[in-house]
């Protein structure tokens, strides 16, 4: 029964957390080093499904915490987001006119090509590292407020800005379909 109730944990884990149950219902009642130890088990397992991912990769490579001293909306997140936002929509969905052929970039073809979020979250982290390399540190004042082109080094709240925004971009609209 304990094996089909969450699909994220192994059937050894399951397992381990059902028999660590048992144990702390058996032992509850009385004061003992192993109910503690149950306990302690039990207490480290609800810490990490809680306040972490239930996957063991994602655990690994993503932080739970957030680190306010990155800046999130940079120029650079804006600049190349729309510039995304506006490339991939014109070629996934607007037509052109080229030498007075009428194209739609990718959907002529059968099956049409059609850019993907990926490709974005792909394209936008060295578009942001050339950025952040090229842009210059000099801080502007406009109407009483401080900001620089280049704010620091690209980091991973400016990439996942950008691939969302992007991401936006990459979607059909449904009238094209009418």
């Amino acid at each position: 029964m304990w094996l089909s109730l969450d699909m994220h944990l192994s059937d050894a884990m399951m397992g381990e957390i059902s028999e660590l149950l048992k144990v702390f219902e058996l032992d509850s009642m009385r004061e003992s080093e192993k109910s503690d130890f149950v306990a302690s088990k039990l207490k480290t397992y609800y810490y990490i499904f809680d306040q972490h991912s239930a996957y063991a990769e994602a655990r690994a490579s993503i932080s739970n915490t957030d680190d306010p001293s990155l800046p999130a909306e940079t120029f650079r997140v804006w600049f190349i987001g729309l510039g995304m936002v506006a490339m991939f929509a014109s070629m996934n969905q607007v037509p052109f006119r080229y030498q007075q052929v009428l194209i739609e970039f990718f959907a002529l073809r059968f099956p049409p090509i059609n850019i993907d979020a990926l490709v974005c979250l792909v394209i936008s982290y060295p578009l942001g590292v050339v950025f952040a390399r090229f842009l210059p540190t000099h801080k502007f004042h406009v109407f009483g407020y401080t900001f620089s082109l280049n704010p620091g080094p690209f980091n991973q709240k400016e990439h996942i800005l950008i691939t969302v925004m992007a991401t936006v971009g990459v979607g059909t609209v449904y009238a094209a379909w009418m």
